[in-house]
């Protein structure tokens, strides 16, 4: 009886080793869910740059004679003066 006793009172109580078990296991899951984060940071990256750009493209304005000279701004004639307006005739 003695020995049941003795091999009795070494067992851990097994609410303390759920309690040390659910205390390791904190660890191990940040851990994973960094290392998973990390992953899913690295397939972004490889899809951002392994796919080829998509280029628009674009029109490109008529060229209008400036002057190179900043703030200075030229003023042309309307092309029909006939077609111009009273207002703009004057």
């Amino acid at each position: 009886m003695e020995r049941q006793r003795a091999r009795a009172s070494s067992k851990p109580n097994p609410v303390l080793r759920i309690a040390t078990f659910a205390l390791a296991l904190i660890p191990v899951g940040l851990l994973f869910i960094a290392v998973d984060g990390l992953m899913r940071v690295f397939h972004r990256m490889n899809d951002l740059y392994s796919t080829p750009a998509i280029s628009v493209p674009v029109q490109e304005e008529p060229q209008i004679d400036s002057s190179s000279e900043p703030g200075v701004v030229l003023l042309q004639p309307p092309k029909d003066i006939s077609k111009a307006t009273p207002a703009q005739a004057h």
